[in-house]
């Protein structure tokens, strides 16, 4: 059995005022379906993330090193979408901090 790694990611999406910029946000991989360790098989599905009333919020996400092909996370925030690695490291991801995935 392959052992899945997970990442802790943490941000905070604010407004100009300092006040949550929304409820919530979605997540979801690049592809429906991803091989990871060339053995285990992660779907890609959607995830909402919710915001405390501050627009802090924190999430775990399988990281992207260990999966073949060009990989990426969807975070798509009132309308816009960035896309991230989640490379393995040893403490939680600032989601500023994340490596933008280029084309």
């Amino acid at each position: 059995m392959t052992e899945i790694q997970t990442q802790q990611i943490a941000g905070s999406f604010r407004d100009l005022k300092g006040d949550a910029e929304s409820r919530s946000f979605t997540v979801s991989l690049s592809e429906k379906l991803v091989l990871y360790k060339n053995q285990s098989q992660i779907v890609g599905d959607e995830t909402t993330v919710s915001l405390d009333v501050d627009g802090n919020w924190a999430t775990e996400l399988v990281d992207t090193d260990n999966m073949v092909g060009e990989v990426y996370y969807k975070f798509e925030i009132n309308g816009r979408i960035y896309r991230k690695l989640v490379p393995v490291h040893s403490h939680c991801w600032d989601f500023n901090d994340l490596p933008d995935f280029t084309f």
